[in-house]
Parts: C-alpha cells; sequence; structure tokens
C-alpha cells in the first residue's frame, strides 16, 4: 500500500496544481531556469535531487553543476557517474519525473510526466521558495538509500507558502508556453507559404474577393433584420384574423431563419481568406456555430446538443472553423429525414489535439461512397456543388489539424475534428 501511495503522491501534485498542459520545450525551458540560479550563488552550493528520463537542453547545466559543491543524486540509472549516483530505493514513481532543489534562500521543484497524457504534452507541477517543498522533499527521502533529512535543516525552505508568488510564475510559465506554441506554428504556416509565389499570390486575391462579397452581403442581411423587426413591431398593435395572423407570423419567422442561414454561409465564403491562427476559447465557438445552425434543425425537430465545457483552448482561425463546424452540421441535418440528434462532443486530447467528435442519428453514408466523400467535386445532392467535405479538409489542413470519418451506418455517422490546442 505505501508504494501506492508514494506513487500517487507526485502524480498527484502534478494533477492538483495545473490543468493546463505543456511542451518539451517549454518544460525544458523551464529547467534550464531553475538549475542556471544554483550556478550564480556566492558560494555555488545545496542539494539537487532528479528523475530524468534525458537531459535534453540541461546537460551543459548539469555538467557545470558536477564542478560546484552542490551535491547530486538521481532515481534513476541513466543519470549515474561519478558525481551522481542513483539513491532511489524502489521503482515506484514509474514515469513521473522530477527534480527538487535545496540551496541557501532558494528552493524549487518542478514535477511532470508525459504519460499521463500519452502524447508530448504534460501538466506541470512548479513550487518556489515554499514551505511545501519541504512535504515534497520528505516524500522523495523515503524512496532513498541514504538519509538526506539534514538538508531541510540547513536549507530550510521559505516558511510561508508564497501563494501569489508562486501563481505569479506559472501565469509567466503559461505566458511562455504559448509564445513557445505561436512560434511553432507561425513556423509550420511559413513552411507552408513556401512553396509557390504565383499560388501565394492567386490566393490572395480571392481571399480580398471573398472578403469584399461577403461584406456586401452582410450589409443587406443587416437591412432584411432591420426591417423584419420593425414590421413586428408595427403588427404588434393591429388585430387580424387568426388564420391570418399566423400566416404573417409564420412568414416573418421564415425571413429572420432565411438571414440566420444566409449569414451562416458568408462565414464559408469568407473561409476563402488566408488564415489567421489565434487563440480561442473552443466552446464558444461551437456554441456560436449550434446558434447558427438551429433554426435549420428546428425546421426538421432535429435536437442539436453541445457537450462542450469551457476547459479547452484551441489555436485557429475562428472564421475557418465555424465554416467547418457548420458544413458538418448542415450535412448531419440533411442526412436526417425526420426528428433524430445530432451531438458535438469531446473525445480527450491527443499530441497537441483535442478531438472533437460530430454525430449524427442520420441514414449514414453507402458503403460505395465511402471512399469518395472527401474528393473534390464529389456530391450526391442533386443541387450540391461538391465542395462540402473537399472544402472542410482543406480548412482544417490550412489550421493544421485534420477531419476523418469515423464510422456511419444505418445508425448515423461520426467524424473527427482534430484541432489544434494550447
Amino acid at each position: 500500500m505505501a508504494k501506492n501511495n508514494n506513487k500517487n503522491a507526485l502524480r498527484n501534485l502534478i494533477l492538483t496544481s495545473s490543468y493546463k498542459e505543456y511542451g518539451r520545450q517549454t518544460v525544458q525551458g523551464i529547467l534550464r531556469s531553475l538549475l542556471e540560479p544554483l550556478m550564480e550563488q556566492p558560494s555555488p552550493e545545496g542539494l539537487l535531487l532528479m528523475k530524468l528520463s534525458d537531459t535534453e537542453g540541461i546537460s551543459s547545466v548539469l555538467k557545470r553543476l558536477e564542478f560546484s559543491d552542490v551535491k547530486m543524486y538521481s532515481y534513476c540509472d541513466n543519470l549515474v557517474n561519478n558525481k551522481i549516483i542513483n539513491i532511489q530505493k524502489s521503482p515506484i514513481w514509474d514515469s513521473t519525473e522530477f527534480i527538487l532543489i535545496l540551496a541557501s534562500r532558494y528552493s524549487a521543484v518542478l514535477i511532470w510526466d508525459w504519460e499521463l497524457s500519452g502524447n508530448d504534452m504534460t501538466q506541470i507541477c512548479l513550487i518556489l521558495n515554499s514551505r511545501e517543498i519541504s512535504d515534497i522533499a520528505n516524500t522523495m527521502f523515503e524512496n532513498s538509500t541514504i538519509t538526506l533529512n539534514n538538508y531541510l535543516t540547513t536549507y530550510a525552505p521559505d516558511r510561508r507558502e508564497q501563494k501569489t508568488m508562486n501563481i505569479a510564475i506559472n501565469k509567466i510559465v503559461d505566458c511562455l508556453n504559448n509564445v513557445n506554441q505561436e512560434m511553432v506554428f507561425t513556423q509550420a504556416e511559413k513552411e507552408n507559404l513556401s512553396g509557390s509565389e504565383e499560388l501565394i499570390n492567386e490566393y490572395k486575391q480571392i481571399s480580398e474577393k471573398a472578403k469584399f462579397t461577403a461584406h456586401e452581403i452582410k450589409n443587406h442581411i443587416s437591412v432584411i433584420e432591420l426591417y423584419t423587426k420593425i414590421l413586428e413591431k408595427r403588427l404588434e398593435g393591429i388585430s387580424f384574423d387568426e388564420e391570418r395572423e399566423k400566416s404573417i407570423k409564420n412568414s416573418l419567422s421564415s425571413i429572420q431563419n432565411a438571414s440566420h442561414t444566409i449569414s451562416s454561409f458568408i462565414s464559408e465564403l469568407r473561409s476563402y481568406s488566408a488564415p489567421i491562427l489565434t487563440e480561442k476559447q473552443l466552446s464558444s465557438i461551437i456554441n456560436e456555430v449550434v446558434k447558427l445552425a438551429l433554426p435549420k434543425a428546428e425546421e426538421k425537430d432535429i435536437a442539436l446538443e453541445s457537450f462542450v465545457d469551457d476547459s479547452y483552448r484551441v489555436h485557429i482561425d475562428e472564421i475557418k472553423m465555424q465554416s467547418v463546424l457548420l458544413n458538418l452540421i448542415y450535412n448531419a441535418i440533411d442526412s436526417i429525414e425526420k426528428k433524430g440528434r445530432i451531438s458535438l462532443k469531446i473525445a480527450g486530447t491527443e499530441n497537441n489535439y483535442v478531438k472533437l467528435i460530430i454525430k449524427d442519428s442520420g441514414s449514414g453514408i453507402l458503403e460505395e461512397n465511402v471512399p469518395k466523400i472527401f474528393e473534390e467535386g464529389y456530391t450526391t445532392k442533386i443541387e450540391g456543388n461538391g465542395i462540402g467535405l473537399y472544402a472542410c479538409k482543406k480548412l482544417m489542413q490550412e489550421q493544421y489539424g485534420s477531419l476523418k470519418l469515423l464510422k456511419t451506418g444505418a445508425d448515423g455517422t461520426e467524424f473527427e475534428v482534430l484541432i489544434p490546442c494550447i
């Protein structure tokens, strides 16, 4: 039982410290930032405990520390040399990694675990100069083959909790992580656009034309919506027979629904513009898409449901993301003859992506048509132009995401949208 408790103690610290995930580049940056102050002390001495799967990005710092008076101990074999010995009593922490520093007027701990998310992202526990570090140190000391308690006496961590300082430090780390993510996406975007100058210029022309056309249509839609409201107000004080009143209300409702539908198509038209990647809350984008698609769903008595909370932040082009989701929802609505259900649900995260599943209770896609659904020009609709799913897949690729069909059949269809997350 003690083994499980010790193991859970470190992992639980990670899980309760932060819900955000950080990439390898960010973790390496934090490690360097925590270790380098040890070398900048008047007399470099102290205690460094480590459990590291690799030393990428910090090997030079560790080498310099070998020539200092800092005592260094490892809880795995890969770091062992004539200055670092393995003092692990029992392999109770599995894939959990950490460094713990105790020095004069300076203490720090960083704990992470790449297997918690199953990809190159991890949550972290980061604490500096706080009495909490004493408890974490004791947990590590209990699994050591040598006695280390005297270091807590010599280099006693601050007896205060230092909550405000640690909140500030973690917010700085969040900013560092966001900057690293932005750099990755920016570089990928540059590489993606460096192929053909002629293609880029053509793309810009189409983009400008699409934006101009969308702007003009939106102006006219605003006029329609304004006069619809004026009509509603003026008709309030006029009495009609029941049949005529019902007819007028239905007409106004149809005009309003048509306006919402056209507004949603404007989003699709604007999707031809160059991608502008920004950090957004996924739930707010989905809520807006559901609002736009609801009038069309209600016409066929279809329940449109979203199961996405506010914890997912993504790095996307908001307009293009709306276009993709609207296209998929409209296709789902078309596949349902009368009554049914469409749901948008998160199925977890994977390799810096959040998985969004769009599921419907429609008639499904014929087996012989499945290999062709993402081809340019392909459609089974009499009035279709064949750009729907083909365009959706392209739009997701532009945002460094992806779209794929998970399954389809008589009980409905499921699509998976992989969206870059923060």
